[in-house]
């Protein structure tokens, strides 16, 4: 019967207090119907993603845009600045950036990633992994306004881990 309800499904969960809570999952639309016999793809993901950027622009308004775009550009060329300047990896990237960079690392894959891994942190992407035309040498970082000095740091001692 579950495969024949479409729309939405609620399921029962508990809250951070232990309360009894209940939650509404979205499905895809026509998701309950086989593909052959489905007439549009449209994801429900799209709007929520949508909703959840304007909700966001609202909240911290056009100042509070702005300084968000500051702190990623403030943050992104730190540690751009430090990656390759002092610990000598290659900018791959090169002219202006944003919040994203690619990088080119001089060691395997398993060994860039195990500090990071150990550390409990997301570095990153290997351009790679979405394009098998791509160097695998390559490795692309994102540096957002929610990372602080600390987390930077820990980044850069990672990185020095997997170099050394």
């Amino acid at each position: 019967m579950m495969r024949r309800l479409p729309g939405r499904i609620v399921g029962e969960t508990t809250d951070a207090d232990g309360k009894r809570a209940f939650v509404l999952t979205l499905q895809a639309r026509e998701q309950h119907i086989k593909r052959e016999r489905a007439t549009s793809n449209i994801c429900s993901n799209q709007s929520l993603a949508a909703l959840a950027n304007t909700i966001y622009m609202v909240a911290v308004g056009p100042g509070g845009f702005s300084e968000v775009s500051e702190r990623n550009l403030d943050a992104a060329a730190s540690l751009r600045k430090r990656l390759t300047e002092e610990l000598k990896l290659e900018d791959y990237t090169g002219g202006a950036v944003f919040n994203e960079f690619t990088v080119k690392i001089p060691v395997s894959r398993e060994k860039w990633l195990i500090p990071f891994e150990n550390a409990g942190i997301a570095p990153g992407f290997f351009p790679s992994d979405l394009d098998s035309s791509q160097p695998e040498n390559l490795f692309t970082i994102a540096v957002t306004e929610k990372r602080t000095a600390a987390e930077l740091e820990r980044y850069i001692e990672c990185t020095r881990e997997a170099l050394g």
